[in-house]
């Protein structure tokens, strides 16, 4: 279904009317309130966060942290995109500012939104809201990614690693920086476009 189509349908169901300013004069009455595209686009990152898990979950179960980068350096990309194809007028993708995988490296736009999200997240040990930024053709989300107690196996202190899996973290990504993260830090974001043309 069209996007635009999609964006009228929740226009017309959400009662803008009673839930928003009035338009300005000439103003767009349909437009969508922000907050109903971080609702709408929540069961997105869901579904990504779920099959990322259940991916990850199964391997080290199998194997440990080792088996557990393995899968993730061969398939957290493709999780990613089979999500994207689901759900034709989004891309999606991973980003952050310490990245493990140079292809999820933040644009100027992420990388302003996660320095600020750090500095905030450090000060108040909360977790931030998700942001929003809507052009011409496009909307733009981040969803923040925090840091659990499972994530600090392979992006914890390193010096807590196992020798085995230091070594397989040098061998598929010989650039990371994805260590020395603590329970409840700011990982990384979530991004996702909403392509208003389709």
């Amino acid at each position: 279904m069209k996007t635009r189509y999609l964006l009228l349908l929740v226009a017309a169901s959400s009662g803008l009317g009673s839930c928003t300013k009035p338009p300005d004069a000439g103003a767009d009455a349909t437009r969508v309130p922000d907050s109903r595209y971080i609702e709408d686009s929540r069961p997105i990152i869901e579904s990504l966060q779920t099959a990322l898990a259940a991916e990850l979950g199964e391997a080290i179960r199998d194997g440990g942290p080792v088996e557990g980068i393995e899968v993730c350096s061969q398939m957290a990309q493709k999780l990613t995109e089979g999500v994207a194809e689901k759900y034709p007028q989004t891309d999606i993708r991973r980003t952050a500012l310490r990245v493990r995988n140079p292809a999820n490296a933040p644009d100027a736009h992420s990388a302003e939104i996660l320095e600020r999200w750090t500095a905030s997240t450090a000060a108040t040990r909360q977790k931030p809201e998700p942001e929003i930024r809507e052009e011409a053709d496009a909307v733009i989300l981040h969803f923040p990614i925090m840091t659990g107690s499972v994530c600090l196996d392979c992006h914890g202190d390193p010096d807590t690693f196992e020798p085995e899996l230091s070594e397989k973290l040098s061998e598929l990504y010989p650039r990371d920086e994805a260590t020395g993260f603590a329970e409840g830090e700011l990982r990384g974001a979530f991004r996702l476009v909403l392509d208003k043309t389709k």
